[in-house]
């Protein structure tokens, strides 16, 4: 992904915008809506990054690191109890 070029160039908006993109293009990608939602929580939009997570975790139940992931984001939100059960 362009994206990840751009963030490392100092442009998170514009790897964002390039991550929708790729989203788009590549619907049900589950590769696409983790590169996105790596930036959505790097530039503080962690309703979105839950989002995506969620739909991530629909996508494929099994990947133990994506709950990791919605633990971290759900504690960003302050939703603690439910960034518990996320690592039990």
């Amino acid at each position: 992904f362009r994206a990840a070029a751009y963030e490392k160039a100092g442009h998170p908006e514009l790897a964002l915008k390039d991550a929708k993109l790729a989203v788009m293009a590549f619907p049900g990608d589950a590769a696409a809506l983790d590169v996105r939602r790596q930036l959505y929580e790097k530039t503080g939009k962690f309703d979105l990054a839950l989002k995506d997570l969620d739909a991530m975790i629909a996508m494929n139940p099994r990947v133990a690191i994506w709950y990791e992931a919605r633990s971290k984001v759900l504690a960003k939100l302050g939703r603690t109890k439910d960034a518990e059960l996320d690592l039990k």
